[in-house]
């Protein structure tokens, strides 16, 4: 329990350093205040910091979530999902190591899919629409 405080604590603390540093970006018409490089790079600088804190808070949650979390890319034209970044949890549910996840070609050759055909059929045809699918046919 104390390790979840610690945790949440930590969240809360790098949530609060997000705060202080949005970057606004002026709109097309708009005029930079000063010319030359100096803004520009401080902006880069900003964004920058900004997602290194992204990608940390990402790290903590991949690290410390007990859900199994995968990050894949999905092909609309071929149904193929690519993995791209996952926790230990997801690795241990999927029973392949990491590597073979990560160089598989198609995360849906791992899946025993107990959905018939046309329920199939219905599913990428809602994806294809942009309609969210309820698992019914």
């Amino acid at each position: 329990m104390d390790e979840d405080k610690k945790i949440k604590e930590q969240l809360r603390e790098k949530r609060k350093g997000l705060s202080g540093g949005v970057v606004k970006l002026r709109s097309r018409t708009e005029k930079p205040k000063t010319k030359g490089a100096p803004e520009s790079a401080s902006l880069l600088r900003q964004k920058k910091d900004l997602f290194r804190h992204s990608a940390k808070e990402l790290q903590l949650i991949m690290e410390y979530a007990s859900d199994g979390i995968n990050i894949a890319e999905f092909d609309i034209k071929t149904h193929k999902r690519r993995l791209i970044l996952c926790n230990d949890r997801y690795v241990e549910m999927a029973g392949r190591s990491r590597k073979e996840l990560m160089a598989a070609d198609d995360l849906n050759d791992f899946v025993r899919h107990h959905y018939t055909e046309e329920e199939v059929r219905q599913f990428r045809e809602k994806m294809r629409q942009g309609i969210q699918w309820s698992g019914q046919a």
